[in-house]
């Protein structure tokens, strides 16, 4: 389950903040602890939503001021992501009013249909507010490593001798100004070395 817990007066602009708390229950084991996936929402109609699909949990919020429907996943391990930005609302907007207004609403769907979800949500700052609808998808996501976990890769790597080298050739391609006859970019490739470990999902511990 997830839900708004208060805060206390924010340190700039509103004068509440709330964060957004995720709690998993086992049927074995009961509640576990509690898992603060956002701080410092200055407005209590964020509307966090819960799915479970594609083996991670995702909480999606109404992300004020910027305007957003933004979410992170957890998986099973319970790491939590970094922030998502899903639904751009910034000419819409959402309501934000920090004592009174309407209780909003964010309805992400369980169940995906050809990779992708349903998503409900309201927009407008005042009335009449605007009811939307739309389809999602995940296939962007991408995650960060820690530099840390990298080089302990590469150190487990080198000492199995599983490694010729990490050193991989980058070619940037850049444009330059175009032809007036035949219509052509001038091309021009920039050479750097980068490193780089792949890992099958299996095996990345």
């Amino acid at each position: 389950m997830v839900f708004l817990e208060y805060g206390g007066p924010a340190v700039w602009g509103p004068p509440f903040s709330y964060d957004i708390i995720y709690i998993k229950r086992d049927l074995l084991t009961g509640w576990g602890s509690e898992v603060t996936v956002q701080t410092d929402i200055p407005f209590k109609s964020a509307c966090p939503g819960i799915t479970l699909n594609e083996g991670f949990v995702r909480i999606f919020w109404l992300n004020d001021p910027e305007n957003y429907i933004s979410y992170k996943r957890i998986d099973s391990d319970g790491y939590l992501s970094r922030q998502y930005y899903l639904v751009d609302e910034t000419t819409d907007t959402f309501e934000n009013a920090y004592v009174f207004g309407y209780d909003g609403l964010l309805n992400p769907f369980v169940k995906l249909v050809g990779g992708k979800f349903g998503m409900l949500w309201v927009t407008k700052a005042s009335s009449p507010y605007t009811i939307k609808f739309g389809l999602q998808n995940f296939s962007y996501e991408c995650e960060y490593t820690d530099t840390r976990i990298f080089d302990a890769v590469k150190a487990n790597l080198k000492k199995a001798g599983k490694h010729s080298s990490f050193n991989v050739t980058r070619l940037a391609l850049t444009l330059g100004d175009r032809d007036a006859t035949t219509g052509q970019y001038a091309q021009d490739y920039a050479i750097s070395t980068i490193q780089m470990v792949l890992l099958d999902k299996d095996n990345q511990r």
